[in-house]
C-alpha cells in the first residue's frame, strides 16, 4: 500500500533540528577557525572555501532532475517537487523540473540536482556507494549535486538533510528567504535512515488509515459550507500529519467519544479539549491558528467550478488547507500564505498534471463538495481522488475513475447516476464502493487500533445445533443495507433500528461494514460492546464494500473475496451478507466460500432481494442460502402477511430444505406512527408484527444458530 505524506511531515523527525544542527559544522561555507579566542591576523587571510551557487537574484541556477525509467515511483515525483518548491520559495526564483530522458547523452556541462537513481554518471557512481540498505549519500560532483538513497526511506531522509541543511527549508513558516543560495563546492555527507518508533497496529488494515493515533482531540462544532471546506481539509492534514487530531459533532459522536475518552471498556484514554488555551471554543480562526506552524500554506478555489476538487485532491500533496475568497481572509490571519490558486482549473487539468501521479490510486472519495466537511477529510488525509460525476452515463462515470488499482474501495455516494448504475460502474473496473456521503470524521477515527473480535454468544465452541423437537420451522431475520458507513455513524442506533426498545426480545441479525472497524473503530466498538444476547452482527454487503461481485474479473475477485475472508477472520464474523445482480452461481460463490474466515452466506439479490425463493446453494461444503422473504413496503409478496403466511404453511421439519426462511428486513421500510407498515417508520416493530402473527412451531434465531442447523441437519 502506498503511503503519502506532506512536506512538512518529513521534517518532524525527533532530534532532526539538533542532529541538523551538528551536521552543518561539517559542511558549512563559514569561516571555520578551531578557536573563537584565536586573535591572529592570519586569520583574515584563510582562503574560503570554493562555492557553487544554486540561484542569484531571481533566476535558478540548477535544474531539479529525476529518472524517467520505467521503475520510477511516484515516490521520487513527490520529492523532486519538494525540493522544486523549497527552493524556489527560499530563492524566489523558479527552478525548472526535468526527467533524465532529456539531454541523456550530452549532459556534462549541465548544472543539475540529481534525485535518485538517474542516468547520469554522476549518480550511477553515488548509487554504488550506498550499497547498504537505509544508507544515503548528498554530495556536489563537479556541476552535479546529487542525492540517493538505499530505499526510498532513506531517499526521503536524503532529500530532508538536502533542504534543511542546505537549501535552509523547514516548512512555510520556518525559513530565510536568500537573494542567493550558494553550497559547498566540497560538501559531502553519507548517513543512514533509522526508522522512528511507531505505535504498532496489531494487525494491518485493509485500506488505508491514519498513520497515527490521536492522543488529543479538539471537539469543535461542526462547520458547514466554505468554512466547513476549509475546516475539512484542515481535519484531514491534522489526521496524516498529527497525535493533535479534530473531531466535530456530528454524526453519533457522543455514542464513540467515551471509548475515545477512555470512559468506557477498552477505550483509548484521549485527551479531549472543547476549547483552545485562551477558554474559548474552537472556530475556524483558532483551529487555523493552532496548526498554521504545521501547514506550508492554502490553496484557492472556487466552490463554483470543478475547481474545488482540484483543490481538495491537491490538499494533502502540498500540506495546504483549501480556502475560497470568502474565508481566504481566516487564513491569511492565521499566517498563511496562498501556495496555489487553482480558480478555474479542472479535472482535465489535473489529470495532466505532474501532481496526478502522485494520488492514491487504492481509495478514492466520489462526494459532492458542497457537502463538506463530509469526507472531505477522508480525501485529503489519504491524498486521494476526489470528484462527482453529475450526469447519467455510466460510461463516462467509469472514465473519471478508471486510474484507480484493481480492488481499490471508493468511499461516498452517488444519488445523480444512481445506485445500480454507480455499483455496476465501479464492478466493472473491479471497485468496491462504501456508501458513506453523510460520514464525518472518518479520518480521525481511521486513526485507532482496528483488530477486536466481536463477543457473540452465538460463537461458543462445542455447541450443538440439534433440537429436541424436530418439527420445526426455523426464521432468520436479517437487517438490510449495513454495508452503509453514513448510516452506521449517523442514525442507525436510533429507535427505529438498533437503538429499538425492543431490541433484545427477540433474535435479530445485523449487518456491519467490513471496513468499519478500520475506518471508524470507536464506533465498531461501541455496537460490540452494546449487543444483547439476541443480536448477532455479520459482514455486509458483497466484499470491502458495495459491490456486484460477478462482474469483477475472475482473479480479482478472488483477490477481493481473499482480503474479505482475512478481515472476518480477523474480526472473529463467520458469516456474510453477499447482494449481487444475478450472481447466484457456483463460480461466482466459490471466491468466497474458498476462504477459511468465512464459513457461510446469506445471499440476497438485486433485481428482487428474494428472487432466488430460499434456494440452499451447497459450494465448498458451505451453505449459500438465499432469501426466500423480503419485509418490504409496497410489494406484494414483501408485506407482514403474506410473509407470516408463508411460513406458517411452510413444512415444519428440519430435515427439509423448505423448513428454513431467511427473511431480509428492509432497512426503509417500517411500522409508521398510524400503525401501518409502510415507507419510513420503525423496521423493528415490522419485525415484532410479524413474529407475533407466526405459529408456534416457528423458531425465530439469529444468523449462527440459523446456519448451524443447516449444516447439521443438510450438510453434506
Amino acid at each position: 500500500m502506498r503511503k503519502f505524506h506532506c512536506l512538512k511531515s518529513f521534517f518532524k523527525l525527533v532530534g532532526m533540528a539538533l542532529a541538523l544542527c551538528l551536521l552543518m559544522t561539517a559542511v558549512s561555507c563559514t569561516d571555520h577557525s578551531s578557536d573563537p579566542e584565536d586573535k591572529t591576523p592570519e586569520k583574515e587571510d584563510t582562503p574560503s572555501v570554493p562555492q557553487i551557487t544554486l540561484a542569484e537574484n531571481g533566476t535558478a541556477k540548477y535544474v531539479v532532475v529525476r529518472s524517467d525509467m520505467t521503475g520510477n515511483t511516484s515516490l521520487e515525483t513527490k520529492l523532486s517537487l519538494q525540493i522544486k518548491n523549497a527552493l524556489s520559495a527560499v530563492t524566489g526564483a523558479e527552478f525548472e523540473l526535468k526527467t533524465d530522458w532529456e539531454n541523456k547523452d550530452d549532459n556534462a556541462a549541465l548544472t543539475e540536482i540529481l534525485l535518485g537513481n538517474t542516468n547520469r554518471a554522476e549518480s550511477v557512481a553515488a548509487m554504488e556507494e550506498v550499497a547498504v540498505e537505509d544508507e544515503y549519500l548528498v554530495r556536489v560532483s563537479g556541476n552535479k549535486i546529487v542525492i540517493v538513497g538505499n530505499g526510498e526511506k532513506a531517499l526521503t531522509e536524503a532529500v530532508t538533510y538536502f533542504l534543511t541543511t542546505y537549501v535552509g527549508w523547514r516548512g512555510a513558516e520556518d525559513f530565510t528567504p536568500s537573494a542567493t543560495l550558494s553550497m559547498d563546492e566540497t560538501a559531502s555527507y553519507r548517513g543512514t535512515w533509522t526508522p522512528p518508533v511507531v505505535y504498532e497496529e496489531p494487525w494491518t488494515p485493509e485500506i488505508t488509515c491514519a498513520p497515527q493515533r490521536a492522543t488529543k482531540i479538539l471537539l469543535a462544532d461542526c462547520p458547514s459550507g466554505d468554512n466547513g471546506l476549509t475546516l475539512g481539509t484542515l481535519q484531514g492534514l491534522a489526521a496524516a500529519n498529527s497525535t493533535t487530531q479534530i473531531l466535530f459533532r456530528a454524526n453519533s459522536w457522543d455514542k464513540y467519544l467515551p471509548y475515545i475518552k477512555n470512559d468506557a471498556p477498552e477505550g483509548f484514554g484521549v485527551k479531549v479539549a472543547e476549547k483552545n488555551s485562551d477558554g474559548f471554543a474552537w472556530t475556524l480562526d483558532t483551529l487555523l491558528a493552532e496548526y498554521a506552524k504545521e501547514l506550508d500554506g492554502y490553496i484557492l478555489t472556487d466552490t463554483g467550478d470543478e475547481s474545488v476538487y482540484v483543490a481538495i485532491t491537491l490538499a494533502h500533496h502540498l500540506n495546504a488547507v483549501v480556502v475560497t475568497p470568502t474565508n481566504v481572509a481566516a487564513a491569511e490571519r492565521a499566517g498563511l500564505s496562498l501556495v496555489l490558486d487553482v480558480s478555474g482549473y479542472d479535472d482535465a487539468w489535473l489529470k495532466k498534471s505532474e501532481y496526478f501521479d502522485l494520488l492514491n490510486t487504492e481509495v478514492a472519495v466520489e462526494q459532492p463538495a458542497n457537502m463538506a466537511p463530509k469526507m472531505i477529510d477522508y480525501a485529503v488525509m489519504t491524498g486521494c481522488y476526489i470528484n462527482f460525476y453529475d450526469g447519467t452515463e455510466i460510461n463516462r462515470h467509469n472514465a473519471m475513475f478508471d486510474f484507480l488499482d484493481d480492488g481499490a474501495v471508493v468511499l461516498g455516494w452517488n444519488n445523480t447516476l444512481g445506485e445500480y448504475d454507480t455499483v455496476k460502474s465501479f464492478s466493472e473496473m473491479n471497485v468496491c464502493m462504501i456508501p458513506s456521503d453523510h460520514a464525518y470524521n472518518v479520518s480521525t477515527l481511521s486513526g485507532f487500533e482496528r483488530a477486536g473480535k466481536v463477543n457473540q454468544e452465538q460463537y461458543a465452541e462445542e455447541k450443538s445445533y440439534a433440537v429436541e423437537d424436530e418439527k420445526r420451522h426455523t426464521v432468520c431475520f436479517i437487517m438490510s443495507d449495513g454495508d452503509n458507513m453514513q448510516w452506521m455513524l449517523n442514525d442507525f442506533s436510533s429507535s427505529r433500528w438498533y437503538g429499538s426498545d425492543l431490541r433484545g426480545l427477540f433474535p435479530m441479525t445485523w449487518g456491519l461494514p467490513a471496513l468499519l472497524g478500520d475506518l471508524a473503530h470507536p464506533m465498531y466498538m461501541y455496537y460490540m460492546n452494546t449487543q444483547e444476547s439476541s443480536d448477532e452482527f455479520i459482514m455486509q454487503l458483497s466484499g470491502l464494500g458495495y459491490t456486484f461481485p460477478s462482474k469483477w474479473d475472475a482473479d480479482e475477485r478472488d483477490a477481493m473475496a481473499e482480503r474479505l475472508g482475512d478481515t472476518m477472520a480477523a474480526r472473529g464474523i463467520k458469516y456474510m451478507n453477499l447482494l449481487d445482480d444475478q450472481g447466484f452461481t457456483e463460480q461466482n460463490l466459490h471466491s468466497f466460500t474458498q476462504q477459511d474466515g468465512i464459513e457461510g452466506i446469506f445471499y440476497t439479490d438485486y433485481a428482487n432481494y428474494a428472487g432466488y425463493h430460499g434456494k440452499i446453494m451447497w459450494v465448498d461444503d458451505k451453505p449459500v442460502v438465499s432469501a426466500r422473504y423480503r419485509l418490504w413496503s409496497g410489494p406484494e409478496d414483501g408485506s407482514l402477511e403474506a410473509i407470516a403466511r408463508g411460513i406458517n404453511n411452510a413444512p415444519a421439519d428440519v430435515k427439509n430444505e423448505q423448513a428454513y426462511t431467511f427473511v431480509i428486513v428492509h432497512a426503509w421500510s417500517g411500522m409508521n406512527s398510524n400503525g401501518d407498515f409502510s415507507g419510513g417508520g420503525s423496521s423493528m416493530e415490522a419485525v415484532d408484527e410479524l413474529i407475533l402473527m407466526l405459529d408456534d412451531n416457528v423458531d425465530v434465531v439469529t444468523a449462527s444458530e440459523f446456519m448451524g442447523r443447516i449444516n447439521h441437519y443438510l450438510g453434506k
